[in-house]
């Protein structure tokens, strides 16, 4: 009886929000309440027309190119949507591949495993690619990873940013107010970035109530960053960046905490 009476957990949902509706969705389903405070918009290049004359530009001179996210799925199909202008795609992880698909890019090199730059790396098709041209579609600067990989390797690599990033302009601090006042609280972030600016957007006087809060990520480079945040809690990490990954990681935290007295 003890147990049913504790508080329902209170989830920060930190994704962009056209993006947030299945992870908001499976939060309600584990039992739990999200509260959508979206720490990052995803936007397209300041000027669409000369971003697309500059890829279509580039393509032709490709042999590979790499797309290490959805969102660069979306926004690179924007600027060029016909799927036979493009040369053989790859992809980070399973559901920047089927978004490929999604848009008609049927041949993608992905790995079976692994959501990761490591994992795509270690596909035979990227061992030896000395003398090939790759095209890395991405958003604004991150990992080098890839580029620095491929090129030690003998290829020519360049980068297309096929979107921009940047915390929301107006976030609703009423709802992180909310979430602030519920115990226990968790939150949800997708990258580093992310949990930067959910610290930039919240105003000092909250960031007591983040750093008590239990934090999930999909990446063990989130692990420093939150120590130098403050988190009284070390963040658990979850396999990949997937909704369904995130929320089996919050879910086994939830459980957790609910038999510690």
């Amino acid at each position: 009886m003890q147990a049913s009476m504790r508080p329902r957990p209170a989830v920060l949902v930190t994704r962009p929000a056209p993006q947030a509706g299945k992870q908001r969705r499976l939060v309600a389903e584990a039992g739990a309440e999200p509260f959508l405070f979206p720490a990052l918009e995803i936007l397209p290049p300041e000027d669409p027309p000369a971003a697309a004359a500059a890829l279509r530009a580039l393509l032709p001179k490709r042999d590979l190119a790499v797309f290490v996210s959805t969102n660069a799925v979306a926004h690179g199909l924007d600027l060029v949507p016909e799927a036979e202008a493009w040369p053989v795609c790859a992809a980070v992880g399973r559901r920047t591949a089927a978004a490929l698909r999604g848009r008609g890019i049927l041949r993608v090199l992905v790995p079976a495993q692994g959501f990761t730059s490591e994992a795509l790396l270690a596909l035979p098709e990227l061992q030896h690619v000395a003398g090939k041209r790759v095209l890395i579609v991405r958003g604004p600067p991150g990992r080098e990873l890839l580029a620095e990989t491929l090129r030690a390797r003998g290829a020519e690599v360049d980068y297309f940013q096929a979107y921009r990033r940047r915390p929301p302009a107006r976030p609703d601090l009423e709802v992180l107010a909310r979430w602030c006042r519920r115990s226990p609280r968790y939150v949800l972030v997708s990258s580093n970035e992310t949990l930067e600016n959910l610290f930039h957007l919240a105003p000092e006087a909250m960031h007591p109530c983040l750093r008590r809060a239990g934090l999930v990520g999909p990446s063990a480079r989130l692990g420093p960053l939150a120590r130098r945040l403050g988190f009284t809690r070390p963040p658990r990490i979850a396999d990949n960046a997937t909704d369904e990954a995130l929320l089996r990681t919050l879910r086994a935290w939830m459980a957790e905490d609910e038999t510690t007295p």
